[in-house]
């Protein structure tokens, strides 16, 4: 119980994104109707921890590490909508599974649940995501329009080319040495013999 405790235990922000999504789940099934259902949630926990420890086992893990695949499985509780609990399952087994099956340097490329959310949107049938819970108002469009822009914008700014006019001098160019100016004596002139 004491590693629980542990100043280090704690520094992992992943622990604390656990508890958040742990609480707003139990405040989900107990309170408010957030639209997440018990069986459902159970599946896509269940899958996304299943998924994780075959996967450490596949592809030789030194240890099995729960936290990721927990911190999927109660967002695809939250965030996904389906009257069939099975595609929570799948969802699960989508989400880790990709975590291993698309990587760059080590790190996987998409946030695990959100691919497996799009994934299910685009191939299944009866799938959706409620934006109930986070307010349906045109208020939050046009902010989360805002900020989509604003992204774009950003992205932009690093990723198209501009034409520069510079004032500068030419760093290529060959330092130019001012010469400096060396009176010139004239020699008397020579009288030619005749």
């Amino acid at each position: 119980m004491s590693r629980f405790c542990s100043r280090e235990w704690w520094s992992d922000a992943r622990h604390y994104q656990i508890a958040a999504l742990a609480t707003l789940l139990v405040y989900n099934l107990g309170w408010v109707d957030f639209g997440a259902r018990p069986l459902n949630s159970a599946l896509a926990i269940g899958a996304a921890l299943a998924t994780q420890a075959l996967c450490t086992y596949v592809f030789a893990l030194p240890e099995f590490d729960p936290r990721s695949s927990l911190i999927t499985g109660l967002s695809l509780s939250l965030l996904l909508r389906t009257q069939e609990p099975w595609l929570h399952a799948v969802a699960g087994v989508i989400a880790i599974g990709s975590k291993f099956a698309f990587r760059v340097n080590g790190k996987h490329i998409w946030n695990p649940a959100g691919f497996a959310i799009v994934a299910l949107l685009l191939g299944a049938n009866g799938v959706w995501i409620s934006p109930g819970q986070w307010g349906s108002t045109v208020w939050l469009a046009a902010l989360l329009c805002f900020f989509e822009m604003k992204t774009v914008d950003h992205i932009d700014a690093f990723t198209t080319p501009r034409l520069v006019e510079y004032h500068d001098e030419d760093p290529c160019a060959p330092p130019i040495v001012a010469a400096t100016a060396v009176p010139l004596r004239l020699a008397p002139a020579v009288p030619a013999s005749a």
